[in-house]
């Protein structure tokens, strides 16, 4: 038996991933290979490909059956296709002539299936289609890629998408085999200025948690850290909730079930989050010291939401409500040790 590998390269956003790799077996008396027409990929682009077919044996091949994975790359949670059949692009050659395509039953899939080809003894065959590039590169290598340059991590991640879109979660998978972080802000609906969206509880965000268990995700924004608390108006998911927190909420249960989640403490959320109930929030920080961070949101010293948190913190330090401990992991040691500076 004849074993075939055929392999393009996928170039997305001046990076360059192998894709398509196609892997098979044939009779010996049939030929088999795949050329991309170009090797150069670029997003929303097209690219062409041409299989050809040599039947060497004495034999008709009857009701062959070729396919194509479209650069698939899965694991348990999600197939992904970086390639997509564009509609009506098949040409069918045989022995340098073009043919009918009506012959052959195309489904675009994915992965593309192309049936109901004849290879007579001695002939050759030559199908040619052309692929659109889609949005679902594997991402792994382009974090990779930046990390190695002396990248810390991703983000602020603020794509108005719904956090379990299929573009989301395969940038959650590509940061994940990076190792870097990933720093998210949350709306609480498509439409509302910036922000991954998901709805009140953060299903979306444990669901995520769960599917990439060895990627460090950092909350931020006034949606997600208003799930200290129990949501009780929709309005408390724009803003800044006030007043006692009577019971913990979801941001609370999330970290201590899944320790890939941290918080950022940057910005006017996550200082109110912590000080709306001075003693609920210095009970939060005391049990989450190794995951909470201090922020300044933006590269500004002056930046006006920084000086609260600041000053919070050290109140709380000077007058022993928390220890020092606590105050330096926050204030300091846990960014140096998560980003590695």
């Amino acid at each position: 038996m004849a074993v075939f590998h055929n392999q393009a390269s996928l170039i997305y956003r001046g990076l360059t991933t192998r894709s398509n790799v196609t892997t098979g077996e044939l009779t010996d008396t049939a030929g088999f290979a795949k050329t991309a027409v170009s090797q150069d990929y670029a997003p929303d682009g097209r690219i062409a490909y041409a299989l050809s077919l040599q039947n060497d044996g004495t034999e008709d091949l009857n009701a062959l059956v070729v396919t194509d994975d479209l650069g698939a790359h899965s694991d348990e949670k999600q197939t992904l296709y970086p390639l997509a059949y564009a509609e009506n692009s098949l040409q069918f050659y045989l022995n340098g002539v073009l043919q009918p395509v009506g012959s052959l039953t195309v489904a675009p899939g994915p992965p593309l299936t192309i049936s109901g080809l004849d290879l007579p003894a001695g002939a050759n065959a030559v199908l040619v289609y052309e692929a659109l590039v889609t949005p679902y590169a594997p991402l792994g290598d382009m974090a990779k890629y930046y990390r190695d340059l002396g990248c810390k991590g991703v983000g602020e991640v603020t794509a108005n998408l719904r956090i379990l879109d299929p573009l989301v979660q395969n940038l959650f998978k590509g940061v994940e085999e990076s190792g870097l972080p990933l720093t998210f802000h949350l709306s609480p609906y498509v439409g509302h200025d910036y922000g991954l969206v998901d709805d009140a509880g953060l299903p979306g965000l444990e669901l995520s948690l769960q599917r990439f268990p060895n990627l460090k995700f950092f909350g931020h924004s006034q949606t997600f850290w208003a799930e200290i608390g129990p949501i009780k108006s929709r309005e408390e998911r724009f803003g800044y909730p006030k007043g006692p927190i009577e019971e913990e909420g979801a941001i609370v249960r999330l970290m201590r079930k899944y320790p890939n989640l941290y918080g950022d403490l940057s910005a006017g959320s996550g200082f109110n989050a912590v000080s709306r109930d001075r003693k609920f929030g210095i009970q939060f920080m005391t049990e989450f010291q190794d995951r909470l961070m201090f922020g300044t949101d933006i590269c500004q010293p002056t930046m006006p939401t920084l000086r609260p948190l600041a000053n919070y913190l050290k109140e709380l330090r000077a007058s022993g409500e928390i220890s020092e401990t606590v105050f330096q992991k926050i204030a300091r040691e846990n960014a140096i040790r998560l980003l590695k500076l």
